[in-house]
């Protein structure tokens, strides 16, 4: 499962960081030179986002084990 950084300047995928990858390192875009914030919270966030996408598909290969459907239909 990947999960892209882009840059909300100019959209460029690609990252630019000093010589090494500390937590408190600064991540910039290498097109515009926006700053995409510290290292340690970038990469906080690309597990709490890779979770979230797990958990929701690990849930969604379950309820179609179970019902065989996609849809979820709600009694009204």
């Amino acid at each position: 499962m990947n999960t892209m950084l882009y840059c909300p300047k100019c959209g460029d995928s690609s990252i630019s960081m000093p010589g090494n990858s500390a937590d408190g390192c600064v991540v910039t875009c290498p097109s515009c030179g926006t700053e995409l914030g510290l290292w340690g919270d970038l990469i906080s966030a690309a597990l709490d986002r890779a979770r979230e996408n797990l958990e929701r598909n690990s849930n969604r290969t379950l309820w179609n084990a179970l019902y065989g459907t996609d849809e979820v239909k709600i009694r009204e």
